[in-house]
């Protein structure tokens, strides 16, 4: 695993969750559902305990430490997807927010319609 192929892996979960790619400012974890932020979490957790316990110290070294505990929250996904039989990485919340925002759009726009 290296940094390349993390930034790929960020921007196909980007696509998946419909997120423009032009936008810097759009936090992926702020479209995550909880599963998803819970197996993030899960692979810093691992990532820092590994590097504090194996002492890393250097790009090398954290960068193996960093595989290590991707790999740990990456299994543990895929053992949760095999339990329950589909993926974990949806586009729930993104679509979520953009649904609220159409309700909230539809709900303002009598208030600014003439009434005939």
């Amino acid at each position: 695993m290296n940094i390349k192929s993390e930034e790929l892996k960020r921007k196909r979960i980007k696509k998946i969750k419909g997120l423009d790619q032009k936008f810097k400012n759009q936090n992926l974890r702020d479209h995550m559902t909880d599963m998803e932020l819970i197996f993030t979490r899960h692979g810093d957790a691992s990532t820092a305990e590994i590097t504090k316990s194996d002492d890393s110290k250097g790009f090398e070294e954290c960068l193996e430490s960093f595989t290590e505990g991707g790999k740990i929250a990456g299994n543990a996904r895929q053992e949760l997807k095999k339990r329950k039989g589909k993926k974990v990485v949806s586009r729930d919340i993104y679509y979520k927010i953009i649904e609220k925002v159409q309700k909230l759009e539809n709900d303002l726009k009598p208030v600014y319609q003439k009434r005939n």
